[in-house]
């Protein structure tokens, strides 16, 4: 995948107790809609054990808005960039948003968890 710079990186899990891969792109509304609710969760759990992942496949020709939307939405966490969808088209994901919350261990424990469940789960989880 890409990094915001565009340049190549190996996706690497960050060390967390739970970590959300959330799949999206620049011009997905419903996507845009629920980050300032991700970054509230993130805000309040990154610090127990709670990381997310942005990967985005958005076009070659928006990738200069997937940038501006990071910025002008302050996403906090590691995003990249499966250019055109490629990879994810490769794994089935065909709607966006899609997420898969999983365990330290790398192991999906649910998909496309809505954010009220996800912060139900961190609570009672993470102390």
């Amino acid at each position: 995948l890409k990094n915001v710079n565009l340049e190549q990186e190996k996706l690497l899990l960050p060390k967390a107790e739970y970590i959300l891969i959330d799949f999206w792109f620049s011009r997905c509304k419903p996507c845009l809609e629920q980050v300032p609710e991700l970054i509230n969760i993130y805000e309040s759990y990154k610090n127990k054990g709670f990381n997310i992942i942005a990967i985005s496949v958005d076009r070659s020709e928006n990738i200069e808005l997937w940038n501006k939307r990071i910025i002008e939405k302050e996403i906090p966490w590691k995003n990249y960039l499966d250019e055109n969808g490629v990879i994810s088209l490769s794994e089935k994901i065909i709607s966006y948003p899609t997420n898969y919350l999983l365990d330290k261990n790398g192991i999906i424990i649910q998909r496309n968890i809505e954010l009220k469940d996800l912060k139900k789960l961190l609570s009672e989880k993470l102390k």
